[in-house]
C-alpha cells in the first residue's frame, strides 16, 4: 500500500476523533507545534525510523516528549508505532492540517522571499488574497536568499513565481531555444 494513501487514512481518523471529541483545531495546532519539533530535532526522527528501538522503549519515549508539545496526538503517534509506521507521521501530520484547512475554509499561502516581509505586508496580503478567494489566510514564511529578489507564492496547490531566479530561468530556457 502507498504511503500517501496509509497517512490519509491515518489523517482522516485522527480528523473524524478530534472533530467528534470537538479538538480539531487543537489538535490543528498541536500538529503544527510537532511538525516543527520533528523538523527541528533530527534524532528524534532517528530514534521512530531506527529498527534497534523496541517499540515499547519507542512508545515510552515519544509518549513523555510529545506529551508536553501536543498531548492530543500521542494515541496517533502510538498507533503510528505499533503498526510500523512511524516514517508515516510527519506525512500523517500534514496530511490532517490539509483536512483540517479543507473544512474549516482556510487557504494556506507559502511565501518565499529574500527576507521576511514586514507584518503590514503580510496583513495586506491576507486581505487581498481574503478579497479575492473568500477564505481565511494562514501565511507561512519562508526565507530563501537563492530567490534573489522577488517572491514565490503557493495558494493551497497553485504556484506563482515572481522570483529573480524565477525569471533567469525562463530567460535561460528561451536562450537555450534559440541555440
Amino acid at each position: 500500500m502507498n504511503q500517501g494513501r496509509i497517512s490519509a487514512n491515518y489523517a482522516r481518523a485522527l480528523w473524524e476523533w478530534a472533530y467528534e471529541k470537538g479538538l480539531a483545531a487543537q489538535v490543528y495546532n498541536q500538529s503544527a507545534e510537532l511538525i516543527e519539533f520533528i523538523n527541528q530535532n533530527p534524532d528524534f526522527t532517528q530514534l521512530l525510523n531506527s529498527q534497534s528501538v523496541s517499540i515499547s522503549k519507542k512508545q515510552s519515549i515519544c509518549e513523555k516528549v510529545v506529551s508536553k508539545i501536543a498531548p492530543d496526538l500521542t494515541g496517533i503517534i502510538s498507533l503510528h508505532i505499533k503498526n510500523g509506521r512511524e516514517s508515516n507521521l510527519g506525512l500523517t501530520l500534514r496530511q490532517y492540517q490539509k483536512i483540517y484547512r479543507e473544512k474549516t475554509g482556510i487557504s494556506k499561502v507559502v511565501v518565499e522571499s529574500v527576507a521576511l516581509l514586514s507584518s503590514k505586508l503580510v496583513n495586506d496580503l491576507k486581505r487581498s488574497l481574503h478579497d479575492k478567494f473568500k477564505k481565511s489566510i494562514e501565511i507561512e514564511q519562508i526565507v530563501n536568499p537563492d530567490l534573489i529578489g522577488g517572491f514565490t507564492l503557493t495558494i493551497d496547490d497553485n504556484y506563482l513565481d515572481k522570483s529573480v531566479r524565477g525569471e533567469l530561468e525562463i530567460f535561460r530556457k528561451k536562450l537555450v531555444d534559440i541555440i
